[in-house]
C-alpha cells in the first residue's frame, strides 16, 4: 500500500472522530440544560401545594444527585481522555506526513545526482577512448604528454571513485530510509486500528451516557413522586393529631363536669344525714388524710436524703476529676499524658451521666405536690411527726457515733492482741514435731498468752496436758522454703494461713526440716486421729476481714480433724506411723552445729507473740581477716545481727544505728557499737519498706500492709499512721478500700512519698495529710521508688511488675504540686523491676530477669546493660563511692563501675539477701544486707 494512501485514510478517520466528538459534546450540553429545566416544574408544584420553600429534601434524593454528579464527572473525564488521544494521534499523523515529504525530497535529490554521475562517467570513458585512439594513431608517442594525460586521467578517475563511494553510501542510507518508511507505514496502520478501537469505545461511552441520563431522569421522577406522597401523608397525620387532641380536650371537659356533679351530689347527700352521722363520717375521713399525708412526706424525705447524699459524693468526685483534667491538659502532649487525659475524660463523662440520672429520678421537685394536699389539721400532724422523727434520728446518730468510736478503739486493741496470740497458738499447734518435749519456757509463755481478757482467747490449758501430747499420724508438711519474700500483708505467712482452718505451717515461721528428709514437696496436709473434741472460739461480729477468715479451731494441743468431703480420701484409713516415731525406728538426727550453738530456746523464737515476750536480738562482731588474695578479699564480714523471726525484708541505715523490718511484723534497731538490739516496735504486718529521718527527731517510717506507721525511737508505739487511701489515723482503715503500700521514700524531714498499687502519694508529715496524689502510669503495682531532688521539686523513678521503668517530675509552685515530664524508658525489662538507683542524670534499674540497666535521663535512652548480672533475681542496688554494688538470689555481691563494668570479682554471701544498703563513714565504705541465713534465723550482714 502506498504511504500517501495510508495518510489520506488516517486524515479521513481523524476528521470523522472530530465530528463525532463535537456531536457528543453538544448532546451532553443539551442533556445538562434539559435536566436543569426539568427540575423547575417540581418546585412550581411544591409552591402550588403551599409547602415552604425551605423544607429540607430527603437524604435519599441528595444521595442520588451526588451519584448522578459523580457519574457525569466520570463520563466527562473519559470523553476528555478520548479527545486527548485523538489530538495526539492527529499530531502524530502530521509528523508522519512531514517525514514522508522529507524522504521524497531526499530520494529525488539523490536520484538526480546518480544520473549526473552516470553521465559524467560515460563522458569520461568516451573521452578516454578518444584520447587512446588518437595516441594509438600517432607514430611516435611523446612520453611527456602521455604522462601528463595519464596523470590527469588518473586524478579524474580517483575523484570519480571517491564520488562513487560517497554516492554508494548515500544509496545505503537511502535503503535504510526506505526501510524506515516501511516501518512508518506499519505504525500508521497500527494507529489506524487504534483509532478504530477508540471510535468504538467512544460510541459505547456515548450510548452509556444516554442510558445513564435516562435512568437518572426516571429516578428523579420517582423520587419527586415519593416526596409528594410522603408530604401528603404527613399533612394527613398532622390533621389527625389535631383532631385527636381536640377530642381529648372535649372529653376532659366532660369528665371534669361529671366529677363536679358527683361531688355536689355527695355533698348534698351528706347534708341530708343527721348531725351525729355526718360528724362521724367527716372525722373518719379527716383522720385518714393526715396519715396518708405523713406516709407520703416520710417517703419523700427518705428518698430525697438518699439522692442528695449520693449527689454530693458524685459532685465532689466530679470536681476532683475536673481539676485533674485541667492539670493533665497543661502537661506536655506525650503518650502517657494523652492516655491519662483520655482516662480522666471517660471518668468525667461517667460521673456526669450518673449525676444526670439521679437528678432526673430525684423526687425533690415533688414536694409542692405532696404539700398541696395538706390542710390545717393534716399539716400540724405531719409537722409533729416530722419533729419526732428528727429528734429520733439525731439521738440515734449521736449514740451510734459514740458507739462507733468505742468499737474502733476496742477493735484496734483486739486486733493487735489477737495477732500476737494467734501467732503463738498456731506455732504451738505443731509443737508435737519436737521429739524432745516442750520446754518449761513455752508452757509459761502459753499460760501468759491464754490468760488474757480477749473474747476470742482459748480457755487456760492445764500444765499436765502440755506433757501428754497426741501422737502425729501422718506426714509432716513440706520443707520447701519460699522462693521470695511476701509482697504485701495479704501474702504474708501469718495472713495467708489464717484461712486454712486456723493453722500455720512451720516453714512460714522460718522452721525447716532436716536436709536428709526426702518427703514429697506436694504433701502438705496433716492427717491425724480425732482424739479430743476441739474447743470452739467465740466469734466477734465486728471483727475485720482479716479476722473473719479464722474459722473456729481447736485447742493448740488438740489434733485437727480430717476434712469431711464427698470425694474419696487420698490415703487409706489405716495409716502407719513414720519410722522416726516408732520405738524401734531410727532416732532423729541431732541439730546442726550452728543450731546447737544457740543458747536461746527455738520455740520462743517461733512464737513471735509480742515484742515484750520475744527474745532480745544480739549483734555478734566478727574479726576481720586481712587477705590480699581470694575472690572476696575486697569484702569482709564484720557484724552479724540476729533476732528476727523469719526473713528480714527491708533496711534503713544511719551513721550510728541500723534498722530492719521483717515478716515477723517488727521493726528493730541495732546498736553496732554496743552489740545489742537497741529498739523494737510492732507494725502488725510484714515490713516491706523502711525509711529513717536523721537529726535530733529520729523518726522511723515503716510500710506494713496498707499502712505506713511513724515511730519515735524514744517509744515503741506509733505516733501516727498513714493509709494507702490517703487517710490518716489509727482507725482510718475501717472504711475499707485500702491496698498494700509497696514502697516509700523520705524526701526531707517533713515530706514522704508512698506507692500503693499504681498510685503515688505525697504526704506532709507536719500536718499528717496527703497533699498530692497522681497516677504512676504503670499497669501493675509499683514495687520500688527512687527519688532525687530538683531545684523546684523532686524527680521520682518508679519500677513495677509490668516490667517498665517510668520517671516523673513533681514541681512545687505557689503552694501546690504538679506532675510533669512523664517518661517511659524503653526497652523495658523482661520481668518485674526490684530496685532503682538515681544518681545525677543516670538511673540504674535491677530486675527479676537477672539484668542491670543504666539509663540516661537527658535523652531517655539506654546507655549500658548487663543481661546476666546475677544468676537469678537482682534484689538490690545501691551507690558505693564512685561505683555501685548489687546483690541477688545467687548469694553474691558484685561491685560495678558507673558504666556497669565489673570493678571486682563477685563476693560470696552466706545467704540470698532481700535488701541492700550502703553507708560511707570515716573508716571506709559499709554495705548492709538483710536476708535469711541458714536454717531458721535471719541475719543482717554488714560488710566493710
Amino acid at each position: 500500500m502506498d504511504a500517501s494512501t495510508i495518510l489520506d485514510d488516517a486524515k479521513r478517520e481523524l476528521y470523522k472522530e472530530k465530528e463525532l466528538l463535537a456531536r457528543s459534546m453538544g448532546e451532553l450540553e443539551f442533556q445538562r440544560k434539559l435536566s436543569e429545566s426539568g427540575s423547575q416544574p417540581i418546585e412550581e408544584r411544591e409552591r402550588a401545594e403551599g409547602e415552604s420553600a425551605g423544607d429540607s429534601e430527603p437524604s435519599g434524593e441528595s444521595d442520588s444527585e451526588d451519584e448522578e454528579a459523580t457519574g457525569q464527572r466520570q463520563l466527562t473525564a473519559q470523553l476528555a481522555a478520548l479527545s486527548e488521544d485523538i489530538d495526539t494521534k492527529a499530531r502524530l499523523v502530521e509528523q508522519l506526513e512531514a517525514s514522508q515529504r522529507r524522504l521524497a525530497a531526499l530520494r529525488t535529490h539523490y536520484e538526480q545526482r546518480l544520473d549526473q554521475l552516470h553521465a559524467q562517467i560515460k563522458a569520461t570513458g568516451d573521452e578516454r577512448d578518444k584520447v587512446l585512439a588518437s595516441l594509438a594513431s600517432q607514430s611516435s608517442q611523446p612520453s611527456d604528454k602521455l604522462k601528463r594525460v595519464k596523470d590527469e586521467y588518473e586524478r579524474r578517475m580517483s575523484t570519480m571513485s571517491r564520488e562513487l563511494k560517497r554516492l554508494q553510501a548515500a544509496q545505503r542510507e537511502h535503503s535504510r530510509l526506505q526501510r524506515s518508511q516501511q516501518h512508518t507505514a506499519t505504525q500508521i496502520h497500527a494507529l489506524r486500528n487504534e483509532l478504530q478501537n477508540l471510535k468504538r469505545d467512544k460510541v459505547k461511552l456515548v450510548q452509556r451516557m444516554r442510558a445513564e441520563s435516562k435512568r437518572h431522569a426516571q429516578a428523579e421522577a420517582a423520587r419527586a413522586k415519593e416526596v409528594a406522597q410522603l408530604r401528603k401523608e404527613s399533612r394527613k397525620n398532622a390533621n389527625l393529631i389535631r383532631s385527636l387532641e381536640a377530642e381529648t380536650r372535649l372529653k376532659e371537659q366532660v369528665l371534669k363536669r361529671k366529677q363536679e356533679e358527683v361531688s355536689l351530689l355527695r355533698r348534698g347527700h351528706r347534708d341530708k344525714l343527721s348531725v351525729r352521722a355526718a360528724g362521724r363520717l367527716h372525722d373518719r375521713g379527716r383522720s385518714r388524710r393526715p396519715r396518708e399525708l405523713w406516709s407520703r412526706l416520710e417517703c419523700w424525705v427518705s428518698r430525697a436524703c438518699a439522692a442528695r447524699g449520693t449527689l454530693a459524693e458524685l459532685e465532689a468526685a466530679l470536681e476532683h476529676q475536673l481539676r485533674e483534667r485541667d492539670r493533665a491538659a497543661a502537661l506536655p502532649h506525650t503518650t502517657d499524658n494523652m492516655e491519662l487525659l483520655a482516662y480522666l475524660r471517660e471518668a468525667i463523662a461517667d460521673t456526669q451521666s450518673q449525676i444526670m440520672q439521679i437528678e432526673e429520678e430525684s423526687e425533690e421537685s415533688e414536694l409542692p405536690s405532696v404539700l398541696s394536699a395538706a390542710e390545717g389539721e393534716a399539716s400540724r400532724y405531719a409537722l409533729e411527726r416530722l419533729a419526732a422523727l428528727t429528734l429520733t434520728h439525731a439521738h440515734d446518730a449521736a449514740r451510734r457515733m459514740h458507739a462507733l468510736n468505742d468499737a474502733r478503739a476496742q477493735l484496734a486493741d483486739l486486733e493487735e492482741k489477737y495477732e500476737r496470740a494467734m501467732s503463738a497458738l498456731r506455732a504451738t499447734e505443731d509443737q508435737n514435731l519436737n521429739p524432745w518435749g516442750a520446754p518449761p519456757a513455752l508452757a509459761a509463755l502459753l499460760a501468759a498468752v491464754s490468760s488474757g481478757t480477749s473474747t476470742r482467747s482459748v480457755s487456760p490449758v492445764d500444765s499436765a496436758l502440755l506433757e501428754v501430747r497426741p501422737r502425729v499420724v501422718g506426714k509432716r508438711e513440706s520443707n520447701t522454703a519460699p522462693t521470695s519474700p511476701p509482697d504485701d500483708n495479704r501474702n504474708s505467712p501469718f495472713q495467708r494461713n489464717t484461712v486454712r482452718r486456723g493453722s500455720v505451717r512451720l516453714r512460714d515461721l522460718g522452721v525447716y526440716g532436716r536436709e536428709g528428709d526426702g518427703e514429697d514437696p506436694m504433701s502438705q496436709s496433716m492427717v491425724e486421729p480425732e482424739v479430743l473434741r476441739p474447743a470452739p472460739l467465740s466469734r466477734v461480729p465486728s471483727a475485720p476481714g482479716s479476722l473473719r477468715g479464722l474459722q473456729p479451731a481447736g485447742s493448740p494441743l488438740s489434733p485437727r480433724r480430717a476434712p469431711e468431703s464427698p470425694r474419696p480420701a487420698r490415703r487409706p484409713p489405716g495409716l502407719t506411723k513414720p519410722a522416726s516415731f516408732e520405738p524401734e525406728g531410727t532416732p532423729p538426727a541431732s541439730p546442726g552445729a550452728t543450731r546447737r550453738a544457740r543458747d536461746d530456746d527455738v520455740f520462743l523464737r517461733l512464737t513471735g507473740a509480742a515484742p515484750d515476750h520475744a527474745p532480745q536480738g544480739t549483734v555478734k562482731e566478727i574479726t576481720v581477716k586481712r587477705s590480699s588474695v581470694g575472690a572476696g578479699s575486697w569484702l569482709q564480714c564484720t557484724h552479724v545481727a540476729e533476732g528476727h523471726v523469719g526473713a528480714a525484708l527491708s533496711l534503713a541505715v544511719t551513721p550510728d544505728d541500723v534498722y530492719s523490718g521483717g515478716v515477723d511484723r517488727t521493726v528493730r534497731g541495732w546498736d553496732l557499737s554496743a552489740g545489742v538490739e537497741s529498739w523494737r516496735a510492732w507494725c502488725g504486718g510484714a515490713v516491706v519498706g523502711l525509711s529513717v529521718s536523721g537529726g535530733s527527731d529520729r523518726l522511723v517510717l515503716a510500710a506494713a500492709g496498707a499502712a505506713v506507721k511513724i515511730f519515735d525511737t524514744r517509744t515503741n508505739q506509733p505516733t501516727a499512721v498513714l493509709w494507702s487511701s490517703g487517710a490518716s489515723g489509727v482507725n482510718a482503715s475501717v472504711r475499707g478500700g485500702e491496698v498494700a503500700v509497696t514502697a516509700l521514700s523520705l524526701a526531707s524531714g517533713h515530706t514522704l512519698y508512698t506507692a500503693a498499687g499504681d498510685k503515688l502519694r505525697l504526704w506532709d508529715l507536719r500536718m499528717l495529710e496527703c497533699v498530692y496524689k497522681t497516677w504512676s502510669g504503670h499497669a501493675a503495682a509499683v514495687m520500688c521508688v527512687a527519688r532525687e531532688p530538683l531545684p523546684a521539686g523532686d524527680r521520682l523513678a518508679t519500677g513495677s511488675r509490668d516490667h517498665c521503668v517510668r520517671v516523673i517530675d513533681l514541681q512545687h509552685n505557689a503552694g501546690s504540686w504538679e506532675a510533669c515530664n512523664r517518661r517511659l524508658l524503653e526497652p523495658p525489662h523482661y520481668d518485674g523491676v526490684q530496685a532503682l538507683l538515681l544518681r545525677g542524670s543516670f538511673l540504674y534499674s535491677a530486675s527479676r530477669d537477672s539484668s542491670l540497666k543504666c539509663w540516661s535521663l537527658t535523652d531517655n535512652t539506654l546507655t549500658h546493660s548487663v543481661m546476666n548480672a546475677h544468676k537469678g533475681w537482682v534484689t538490690g542496688v545501691c551507690s558505693l563511692g564512685g561505683g555501685l554494688v548489687s546483690c541477688g538470689r545467687d548469694q553474691a555481691l558484685r561491685l560495678w563501675s558507673s558504666a556497669l563494668r565489673p570493678a571486682a570479682s563477685p563476693a560470696a554471701l552466706p545467704d540470698a539477701p532481700h535488701a541492700l544498703a550502703a553507708h560511707t563513714h570515716a573508716h571506709g565504705h559499709a554495705v548492709y544486707t538483710a536476708g535469711r541465713y541458714y536454717f531458721t534465723h535471719t541475719y543482717i550482714h554488714i560488710y566493710t
